[in-house]
């Protein structure tokens, strides 16, 4: 009988530190409307050569990373016309949820003068 209590001990602890995890959110403007198409960057911190995992909001706004590692990431929210957004340094240890409101970007252009010159020669 102990055999058996030390296997299944010892497949439960397996379990647990290879365990995977989610992470999911919604993206919105500061009007409260559901942003689609917004890119979201998830990167592992404590490993920055490993390769970024990426996901697109869905038309209501929702993302959603599964089969994540525990560990220690980084979400960056991109979408054009707005403000990336960032969340520093979190770590991951049961499955998370991030929600994200994007402030639009405002740019400002200078003024553009077009000058011609007529060659009345050639009129």
């Amino acid at each position: 009988m102990r055999p058996f209590v030390l296997i299944l001990v010892f497949i439960l602890k397996v379990n647990f530190a290879f365990a995977q995890h989610s992470i999911n959110g919604k993206i919105i403007d500061e009007q409260n409307e559901s942003l689609p198409f917004a890119n979201i960057i998830l990167y592992n911190t404590l490993e920055p050569s490993s390769t970024p995992k990426g996901a697109v909001s869905d038309e209501n706004g929702a993302y959603f990373f599964e089969n994540i590692a525990a560990g220690t990431y980084t979400i960056e929210v991109s979408m054009l016309g707005f403000k990336n957004s960032k969340i520093k340094s979190f770590k991951l240890s049961e499955n998370k949820t991030f929600n994200f409101t994007l402030k639009e970007a405002s740019e400002s252009l200078d003024e553009i003068v077009v000058k011609s010159n007529c060659d009345k020669a050639n009129s």
